[in-house]
Protein backbone atom coordinates (compact mmCIF):
# COMPACT_ATOMS: atom_id res chain seq x y z
CA UNK A 1 0.00 0.00 0.00
CA UNK A 2 1.53 3.11 -1.06
CA UNK A 3 -0.32 6.34 0.07
CA UNK A 4 1.40 8.85 1.85
CA UNK A 5 0.01 12.16 2.76
CA UNK A 6 -3.86 11.12 2.17
CA UNK A 7 -5.67 14.59 1.56
CA UNK A 8 -9.22 12.52 0.69
CA UNK A 9 -11.45 9.66 0.77
CA UNK A 10 -14.48 8.64 -0.87
CA UNK A 11 -16.66 6.95 0.74
CA UNK A 12 -19.13 4.77 -1.53
CA UNK A 13 -20.56 1.46 -0.07
CA UNK A 14 -23.40 -0.15 -1.26
CA UNK A 15 -25.97 -2.11 1.80
CA UNK A 16 -24.64 -4.77 3.35
CA UNK A 17 -28.31 -6.91 2.88
CA UNK A 18 -29.81 -7.68 6.20
CA UNK A 19 -27.20 -5.83 8.21
CA UNK A 20 -27.02 -2.53 7.42
CA UNK A 21 -28.18 0.04 5.09
CA UNK A 22 -25.13 1.94 2.61
CA UNK A 23 -25.70 5.10 4.95
CA UNK A 24 -25.52 3.13 7.86
CA UNK A 25 -22.54 1.11 6.09
CA UNK A 26 -20.46 4.62 5.02
CA UNK A 27 -21.25 6.19 8.44
CA UNK A 28 -19.51 3.52 10.48
CA UNK A 29 -16.53 3.57 7.98
CA UNK A 30 -16.20 6.80 8.29
CA UNK A 31 -16.17 6.50 12.18
CA UNK A 32 -13.95 3.66 11.95
CA UNK A 33 -11.41 5.79 9.61
CA UNK A 34 -11.49 8.21 11.91
CA UNK A 35 -10.67 6.38 15.20
CA UNK A 36 -7.59 4.49 13.25
CA UNK A 37 -6.29 8.02 12.60
CA UNK A 38 -6.01 9.25 15.61
CA UNK A 39 -4.76 5.99 17.41
CA UNK A 40 -1.74 6.34 14.71
CA UNK A 41 -1.74 9.94 15.78
CA UNK A 42 -1.70 11.47 12.28
CA UNK A 43 -4.65 14.04 11.16
CA UNK A 44 -7.89 12.58 9.64
CA UNK A 45 -7.80 13.58 5.63
CA UNK A 46 -11.52 14.90 3.99
CA UNK A 47 -13.97 11.57 4.58
CA UNK A 48 -16.95 12.39 1.84
CA UNK A 49 -19.07 10.14 2.27
CA UNK A 50 -21.52 9.05 -0.99
CA UNK A 51 -23.28 6.08 -0.15
CA UNK A 52 -24.13 4.44 -3.43
CA UNK A 53 -27.03 2.02 -4.67
CA UNK A 54 -27.55 0.17 -8.50
CA UNK A 55 -31.07 -0.24 -8.70
CA UNK A 56 -32.12 -2.82 -5.91
CA UNK A 57 -32.37 -4.17 -2.57
CA UNK A 58 -34.15 -2.75 0.29
CA UNK A 59 -38.03 -3.81 -0.78
CA UNK A 60 -37.31 -7.80 -0.86
CA UNK A 61 -36.34 -7.82 2.72
CA UNK A 62 -38.55 -5.22 4.04
CA UNK A 63 -41.88 -6.41 2.56
CA UNK A 64 -41.47 -10.10 1.65
CA UNK A 65 -39.69 -11.93 3.97
CA UNK A 66 -38.61 -15.63 3.65
CA UNK A 67 -41.53 -17.96 4.88
CA UNK A 68 -43.60 -15.44 2.47
CA UNK A 69 -41.71 -15.17 -0.55
CA UNK A 70 -44.00 -17.18 -3.53
CA UNK A 71 -42.31 -16.36 -6.76
CA UNK A 72 -44.73 -18.50 -8.73
CA UNK A 73 -47.28 -16.38 -7.77
CA UNK A 74 -46.48 -12.82 -7.27
CA UNK A 75 -47.37 -9.73 -10.02
CA UNK A 76 -45.82 -6.44 -10.94
CA UNK A 77 -49.14 -5.47 -11.73
CA UNK A 78 -48.62 -2.48 -9.19
CA UNK A 79 -45.95 -1.22 -11.07
CA UNK A 80 -48.23 -0.83 -14.36
CA UNK A 81 -50.88 0.83 -12.30
CA UNK A 82 -47.98 3.38 -10.73
CA UNK A 83 -46.99 4.03 -14.66
CA UNK A 84 -50.03 4.36 -15.95
CA UNK A 85 -50.83 7.07 -13.14
CA UNK A 86 -47.81 8.72 -14.13
CA UNK A 87 -48.86 8.71 -17.70
CA UNK A 88 -51.98 10.45 -17.21
CA UNK A 89 -50.29 13.58 -14.54
CA UNK A 90 -48.25 14.37 -17.89
CA UNK A 91 -45.56 12.28 -17.33
CA UNK A 92 -43.26 11.75 -20.29
CA UNK A 93 -40.44 10.20 -19.05
CA UNK A 94 -39.78 7.54 -16.46
CA UNK A 95 -36.93 5.89 -14.71
CA UNK A 96 -37.45 2.07 -13.65
CA UNK A 97 -35.22 0.93 -10.36
CA UNK A 98 -35.15 -2.45 -11.40
CA UNK A 99 -34.06 -4.72 -8.99
CA UNK A 100 -34.50 -6.39 -5.65
CA UNK A 101 -37.87 -7.46 -6.82
CA UNK A 102 -39.90 -10.42 -4.99
CA UNK A 103 -41.84 -11.14 -8.73
CA UNK A 104 -41.03 -13.04 -11.63
CA UNK A 105 -43.51 -13.07 -14.14
CA UNK A 106 -41.30 -11.13 -16.74
CA UNK A 107 -43.20 -7.63 -16.67
CA UNK A 108 -46.62 -9.27 -17.67
CA UNK A 109 -48.53 -7.76 -14.48
CA UNK A 110 -47.15 -4.47 -15.34
CA UNK A 111 -48.40 -5.11 -18.56
CA UNK A 112 -52.08 -6.14 -18.28
CA UNK A 113 -52.15 -3.18 -16.13
CA UNK A 114 -50.87 -1.00 -18.50
CA UNK A 115 -53.61 -2.64 -20.93
CA UNK A 116 -52.30 -5.87 -22.66
CA UNK A 117 -54.31 -8.70 -22.71
CA UNK A 118 -53.43 -12.21 -22.36
CA UNK A 119 -55.73 -15.46 -23.35
CA UNK A 120 -55.21 -18.52 -22.48
CA UNK A 121 -55.82 -21.68 -25.37
CA UNK A 122 -59.19 -21.39 -24.62
CA UNK A 123 -59.89 -17.66 -25.30
CA UNK A 124 -60.19 -16.70 -21.09
CA UNK A 125 -58.50 -13.80 -20.60
CA UNK A 126 -55.98 -13.77 -17.42
CA UNK A 127 -53.14 -12.61 -15.39
CA UNK A 128 -50.08 -14.45 -15.95
CA UNK A 129 -48.07 -14.83 -13.17
CA UNK A 130 -44.32 -16.56 -13.09
CA UNK A 131 -45.72 -19.63 -12.81
CA UNK A 132 -48.45 -19.80 -15.57
CA UNK A 133 -46.05 -18.09 -18.09
CA UNK A 134 -46.45 -21.10 -20.14
CA UNK A 135 -50.05 -20.70 -20.39
CA UNK A 136 -50.10 -17.56 -22.23
CA UNK A 137 -51.44 -18.47 -25.79
CA UNK A 138 -51.37 -15.12 -27.00
CA UNK A 139 -50.30 -11.78 -26.00
CA UNK A 140 -52.91 -8.64 -27.04
CA UNK A 141 -50.83 -5.22 -27.08
CA UNK A 142 -53.46 -3.70 -29.23
CA UNK A 143 -55.52 -2.20 -26.21
CA UNK A 144 -51.61 -0.60 -24.06
CA UNK A 145 -52.10 2.66 -23.00
CA UNK A 146 -51.42 5.21 -26.28
CA UNK A 147 -49.43 7.79 -23.80
CA UNK A 148 -46.86 4.53 -23.23
CA UNK A 149 -45.55 5.11 -26.30
CA UNK A 150 -45.42 8.83 -25.89
CA UNK A 151 -43.00 8.47 -22.80
CA UNK A 152 -39.67 7.49 -22.77
CA UNK A 153 -38.23 4.40 -20.14
CA UNK A 154 -34.78 4.36 -18.58
CA UNK A 155 -35.18 0.61 -16.84
CA UNK A 156 -31.73 0.61 -14.31
CA UNK A 157 -30.69 -2.18 -13.60
CA UNK A 158 -28.39 -4.09 -10.91
CA UNK A 159 -27.31 -6.93 -12.81
CA UNK A 160 -26.79 -7.72 -16.63
CA UNK A 161 -28.61 -10.95 -17.09
CA UNK A 162 -30.62 -12.07 -20.58
CA UNK A 163 -34.52 -13.04 -19.75
CA UNK A 164 -33.98 -16.95 -20.00
CA UNK A 165 -31.19 -19.87 -19.65
CA UNK A 166 -28.34 -20.60 -17.21
CA UNK A 167 -27.78 -17.06 -16.41
CA UNK A 168 -31.32 -15.71 -16.79
CA UNK A 169 -34.06 -14.36 -14.57
CA UNK A 170 -35.47 -17.78 -13.29
CA UNK A 171 -32.63 -19.88 -12.71
CA UNK A 172 -30.54 -17.18 -11.29
CA UNK A 173 -33.15 -15.56 -8.88
CA UNK A 174 -35.89 -17.55 -8.56
CA UNK A 175 -34.73 -19.24 -5.81
CA UNK A 176 -34.37 -17.03 -3.74
CA UNK A 177 -37.74 -15.20 -4.23
CA UNK A 178 -39.14 -18.69 -2.65
CA UNK A 179 -38.98 -21.08 -6.13
CA UNK A 180 -37.93 -24.72 -4.97
CA UNK A 181 -36.89 -27.51 -7.57
CA UNK A 182 -39.98 -28.24 -9.40
CA UNK A 183 -41.25 -24.54 -9.53
CA UNK A 184 -37.76 -23.69 -11.34
CA UNK A 185 -38.17 -26.12 -14.05
CA UNK A 186 -41.92 -25.04 -14.79
CA UNK A 187 -40.95 -21.09 -14.53
CA UNK A 188 -38.03 -21.20 -16.96
CA UNK A 189 -40.07 -23.52 -19.28
CA UNK A 190 -42.51 -20.90 -19.17
CA UNK A 191 -40.33 -17.85 -19.58
CA UNK A 192 -38.92 -19.37 -22.75
CA UNK A 193 -42.33 -19.85 -24.05
CA UNK A 194 -42.97 -16.03 -23.31
CA UNK A 195 -40.06 -14.69 -24.34
CA UNK A 196 -40.91 -16.51 -28.12
CA UNK A 197 -44.33 -14.50 -28.05
CA UNK A 198 -42.33 -11.84 -27.18
CA UNK A 199 -40.32 -12.16 -30.22
CA UNK A 200 -42.95 -12.83 -32.77
CA UNK A 201 -44.53 -9.83 -31.62
CA UNK A 202 -42.35 -7.61 -31.54
CA UNK A 203 -39.78 -8.82 -34.63
CA UNK A 204 -36.91 -8.83 -31.94
CA UNK A 205 -34.78 -10.89 -29.63
CA UNK A 206 -35.70 -8.64 -26.72
CA UNK A 207 -35.17 -11.95 -24.08
CA UNK A 208 -31.40 -11.30 -25.11
CA UNK A 209 -30.84 -8.13 -24.06
CA UNK A 210 -28.39 -7.76 -21.14
CA UNK A 211 -30.38 -6.97 -18.20
CA UNK A 212 -33.33 -7.93 -19.42
CA UNK A 213 -33.69 -10.51 -16.28
CA UNK A 214 -33.58 -7.94 -13.54
CA UNK A 215 -36.62 -7.74 -11.56
CA UNK A 216 -37.83 -11.30 -12.87
CA UNK A 217 -38.02 -9.89 -16.34
CA UNK A 218 -39.79 -6.42 -15.88
CA UNK A 219 -37.29 -4.63 -18.90
CA UNK A 220 -38.58 -7.12 -21.27
CA UNK A 221 -42.35 -5.98 -22.66
CA UNK A 222 -41.38 -2.55 -22.15
CA UNK A 223 -38.66 -2.95 -24.99
CA UNK A 224 -40.31 -4.88 -26.85
CA UNK A 225 -43.77 -2.60 -26.87
CA UNK A 226 -42.34 1.20 -25.54
CA UNK A 227 -39.81 3.28 -26.24
CA UNK A 228 -37.43 1.89 -23.28
CA UNK A 229 -34.02 1.39 -23.20
CA UNK A 230 -32.04 -0.46 -20.48
CA UNK A 231 -29.06 1.44 -18.18
CA UNK A 232 -27.27 0.15 -14.99
CA UNK A 233 -28.28 1.66 -11.69
CA UNK A 234 -25.26 1.88 -10.49
CA UNK A 235 -23.84 4.14 -13.23
CA UNK A 236 -27.53 5.95 -12.78
CA UNK A 237 -27.11 6.64 -9.14
CA UNK A 238 -23.08 7.84 -9.60
CA UNK A 239 -24.16 10.25 -12.31
CA UNK A 240 -26.99 11.66 -10.48
CA UNK A 241 -24.13 11.65 -7.19
CA UNK A 242 -21.87 13.50 -9.54
CA UNK A 243 -19.72 10.89 -8.47
CA UNK A 244 -16.97 11.56 -11.17
CA UNK A 245 -16.77 14.98 -9.67
CA UNK A 246 -16.50 13.66 -5.94
CA UNK A 247 -13.20 11.95 -7.19
CA UNK A 248 -11.20 15.09 -7.86
CA UNK A 249 -8.55 14.94 -5.38
CA UNK A 250 -9.38 11.69 -4.30
CA UNK A 251 -6.28 9.34 -2.94
CA UNK A 252 -8.81 6.53 -2.33
CA UNK A 253 -11.63 5.06 -2.84
CA UNK A 254 -13.57 2.85 -0.25
CA UNK A 255 -16.74 0.99 -1.24
CA UNK A 256 -17.97 -2.62 -0.27
CA UNK A 257 -21.60 -4.93 0.20
CA UNK A 258 -22.08 -7.51 2.00
CA UNK A 259 -21.12 -10.03 -0.09
CA UNK A 260 -18.91 -9.96 -2.72
CA UNK A 261 -19.27 -12.78 -5.44
CA UNK A 262 -19.58 -13.29 -9.66
CA UNK A 263 -22.52 -11.40 -9.36
CA UNK A 264 -20.80 -7.88 -8.30
CA UNK A 265 -19.26 -8.29 -12.18
CA UNK A 266 -22.83 -7.67 -13.72
CA UNK A 267 -23.66 -4.23 -12.88
CA UNK A 268 -23.76 -4.14 -9.07
CA UNK A 269 -22.47 -1.58 -7.13
CA UNK A 270 -19.09 -2.07 -6.49
CA UNK A 271 -18.37 -3.02 -9.95
CA UNK A 272 -19.28 0.21 -11.08
CA UNK A 273 -17.68 2.28 -8.31
CA UNK A 274 -14.53 0.72 -8.93
CA UNK A 275 -15.00 0.94 -12.77
CA UNK A 276 -15.60 4.41 -12.19
CA UNK A 277 -12.38 5.59 -10.15
CA UNK A 278 -9.95 2.83 -12.08
CA UNK A 279 -11.04 4.89 -14.95
CA UNK A 280 -9.66 7.92 -13.40
CA UNK A 281 -6.89 6.46 -11.81
CA UNK A 282 -8.16 6.25 -8.28
CA UNK A 283 -7.37 3.03 -6.50
CA UNK A 284 -10.08 1.29 -4.80
CA UNK A 285 -10.68 -0.62 -1.82
CA UNK A 286 -13.84 -3.06 -1.23
CA UNK A 287 -14.77 -3.85 2.57
CA UNK A 288 -17.40 -6.66 2.52
CA UNK A 289 -19.35 -9.14 4.95
CA UNK A 290 -17.71 -12.06 3.03
CA UNK A 291 -16.70 -13.14 -0.35
CA UNK A 292 -17.85 -15.88 -2.46
CA UNK A 293 -16.73 -17.18 -5.84
CA UNK A 294 -15.64 -14.82 -8.35
CA UNK A 295 -13.16 -12.68 -5.49
CA UNK A 296 -9.77 -13.13 -7.91
CA UNK A 297 -11.77 -11.01 -10.95
CA UNK A 298 -12.99 -8.55 -8.53
CA UNK A 299 -9.08 -7.46 -8.12
CA UNK A 300 -8.30 -7.91 -11.71
CA UNK A 301 -10.93 -5.60 -12.47
CA UNK A 302 -9.25 -2.55 -10.55
CA UNK A 303 -10.22 -3.41 -6.89
CA UNK A 304 -6.50 -3.28 -4.97
CA UNK A 305 -7.68 -5.16 -1.90
CA UNK A 306 -10.97 -7.11 -0.50
CA UNK A 307 -11.09 -6.95 3.53
CA UNK A 308 -13.71 -9.00 4.51
CA UNK A 309 -16.00 -8.46 8.09
CA UNK A 310 -16.31 -12.54 8.60
CA UNK A 311 -12.72 -12.56 9.05
CA UNK A 312 -13.01 -10.35 12.29
CA UNK A 313 -16.49 -12.53 13.69
CA UNK A 314 -17.12 -15.97 15.22
CA UNK A 315 -20.01 -16.84 12.92
CA UNK A 316 -21.84 -15.51 9.97
CA UNK A 317 -24.58 -14.32 12.71
CA UNK A 318 -22.14 -12.47 14.70
CA UNK A 319 -20.76 -11.25 11.47
CA UNK A 320 -24.14 -9.83 10.22
CA UNK A 321 -25.56 -9.29 14.13
CA UNK A 322 -22.59 -6.77 14.27
CA UNK A 323 -21.84 -5.50 10.73
CA UNK A 324 -21.84 -1.57 12.05
CA UNK A 325 -19.04 -2.18 14.96
CA UNK A 326 -17.24 -4.78 12.58
CA UNK A 327 -16.91 -1.91 9.71
CA UNK A 328 -15.85 0.07 12.32
CA UNK A 329 -12.90 -1.79 13.61
CA UNK A 330 -12.07 -3.07 9.68
CA UNK A 331 -12.16 0.98 9.14
CA UNK A 332 -9.98 2.04 12.26
CA UNK A 333 -7.20 -1.03 10.98
CA UNK A 334 -7.10 0.35 7.70
CA UNK A 335 -6.58 3.66 9.01
CA UNK A 336 -3.68 2.83 10.82
CA UNK A 337 -2.28 0.88 8.05
CA UNK A 338 -2.34 4.25 5.63
CA UNK A 339 -0.63 6.08 8.90
CA UNK A 340 1.84 4.00 8.86
CA UNK A 341 3.38 3.84 5.27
Amino acid sequence: MQHKHIRKIVIAPDSFKGSASAREAAREIRAGLRQGFARAGAPAPELLCLPVADGGEGTLDALVPPGRRRAAETTTYGVGELMRHALHRGCRQILLTVGGSATNDGGCGMLAALGAEFRRADGSVFLPTGGTLSEIASIGPDGLDPLLRQCRLTVATDVRNPLCGPEGATLVYARQKGADDRELVEMERGMAHYAGLLRALCGRPVADIAGCGAGGGLAAPLLAFADAAICSGIEAVLDALRFDRALTGADLVITGEGRLDRQSLFGKAVGGVARAASARGVPVYAFVGCVGDGGDRLLAMGIREILAISDLAASQEDSMRRAGELLRGLAAGFAERLAAV
